[in-house]
């Protein structure tokens, strides 16, 4: 899709798994990892952004981490491991396929932990050489790596700067304290530079397009659950905040444009793509456009009715899309209930198409009706192509057939018997007593018939 949230098109499926997708900086092509099935080797394969022309350019491994582009988009640089401790730093060239070893051992630590160069020369990685991670960077003509840190803490999320000449990256300040902080390096003489200060938790920087700026994610202990995006100045002055999310945030993009900066967030599985707009500070959810709001579920307790679940559906973008609406119904018996229920619209999933217009919003319902006893009952209801938008209805469904309602009439005659006879017998009417007992077996008769 495109940067505004339009245009969504899927790419072509496949029986693999394919994980860890990166796209081009020349917008033409996306890398991904293919894997042979669940338990399967892996390799690095490139496609064409239209889905096609997919192309093997690794050899299969047991392991291999998320390919990283270079600027000029002729290479590739990913992480093979064979076993814990056989770690190993490779590029590719797209075009024909040619692996080059950059470092072996135990780099890079984890995903994500390399970053290439401005003029497609080195890319920095994060490796654990003498008990904690520090970050380095290797030559790709001729091998040579280079110490750009080496601390008693543990270093991570290198980003190079546009200019070459520096490397922001993530440091954790102490090892009993999980608090992190932002810092920039000069490559040439070895200069630190702390940009966040010691109330404030700080990871994953990025630098503006000219690099007179960095964005990068922060959360302040005082603030709750609360995570925020924070910009300083690359001298480490103008310190701020520029946007608080409830959620998570992660994979902050700085755009080509100075002024948006793309990201995720989310929480309890409903995750989306945001785009902030750094002057105004205001942000515009592009995926998934189709947002489900104000859900109205059936009461908690029904009987043999019917009753109708409402939602509405909002569209983000600035132009009109099509979104299918589908809905599952899932039930499962309460223990001692031993009955199918009838539930319409039926176990299959429900399919509407609705059209949405710009920014507009549509109402939609569904009458459910239950006949039926002693189930639990989940309602899904999600925007089809876009399953991360979803909202669920749970409620029991309590009945008794007409059988279990004459048992029960059964049960209060005998309580009735019960009592009445001792203290009619002590009260010796006789003939009252004889016409009590009459109509009890009379009753009770009555409410065996049907059971027959």
């Amino acid at each position: 899709m495109n940067a505004d949230g339009t245009h969504l098109q899927p790419l072509p499926s496949t029986s693999h798994d394919t994980i860890r997708p990166s796209w081009s900086p020349d917008g033409q092509q996306i890398a991904f990892v293919w894997r042979d099935g669940p338990y399967g080797d892996v390799d690095i394969r490139v496609m064409n952004t239209d889905g096609g022309q997919i192309r093997r350019v690794s050899e299969s491994e047991r392991f291999i981490g998320g390919p990283v582009w270079s600027p000029d988009s002729k290479r590739l640089a990913f992480r093979v491991s064979r076993d814990a401790d056989d770690s190993r730093l490779y590029s590719v060239q797209v075009e024909t396929g040619v692996m080059q070893l950059l470092a072996t051992g135990n780099p890079p630590s984890y995903d994500g932990s390399y970053s290439w160069s401005p003029d497609n020369r080195h890319i920095a990685f994060v490796a654990n050489q003498d008990g904690d991670d520090d970050i380095f960077a290797v030559d790709i003509d001729n091998g040579q790596v280079q110490t750009i840190t080496h601390n008693d803490v543990d270093d991570s999320s290198p980003a190079w700067s546009p200019s070459g000449e520096q490397i922001a990256f993530t440091s954790n300040t102490s090892k009993k304290d999980v608090r992190y902080e932002i810092n920039v390096i000069n490559i040439d003489d070895g200069k630190l530079l702390r940009l966040t200060d010691d109330q404030l938790s700080a990871w994953e920087p990025v630098w503006s397009p000219d690099g007179s700026q960095l964005a990068f994610i922060g959360h302040r202990p005082d603030s709750s659950d609360s995570f925020g995006i924070y910009m300083v100045n690359r001298d480490g002055t103008q310190l701020r905040l520029v946007k608080r999310e409830d959620g998570f945030i992660a994979n902050l993009v700085w755009l080509n444009s100075e002024h948006q900066i793309a990201y995720g967030s989310g929480g309890d599985y409903n995750h989306a793509l945001y785009i902030l707009d750094l002057d105004t500070e205001q942000t515009r959810r592009i995926y998934p456009p189709a947002i489900l709001e104000n859900l109205t579920c059936p009461t908690q307790a029904i009987f043999n009715q019917s009753e109708n679940i409402g939602i509405s559906i909002s569209n983000s973008l600035a132009s009109p899309i099509q979104v299918p609406i589908v809905l599952d119904v899932w039930h499962e018996p309460f223990v001692g209930g031993h009955h199918q229920p009838d539930i319409q619209p039926s176990d299959t999933s429900e399919t509407r198409t609705v059209e949405l217009a710009a920014y507009g919003t549509s109402q939609m319902s569904w009458p459910v009706a239950i006949s039926g006893e002693h189930v639990d009952v989940s309602i899904f209801i999600d925007s089809g192509e876009f399953p991360m938008s979803e909202k669920r209805c749970d409620f029991a469904v309590v009945g008794y057939r007409f059988t279990d309602i004459l048992r029960l009439y059964q049960l209060c005659v005998l309580a009735g018997a019960a009592f009445m006879v001792p203290w009619l017998y002590q009260h010796r009417s006789r003939f009252v007593l004889i016409t009590i007992l009459v109509i009890l077996l009379v009753l009770y008769w009555m409410a065996s018939e049907p059971l027959m």
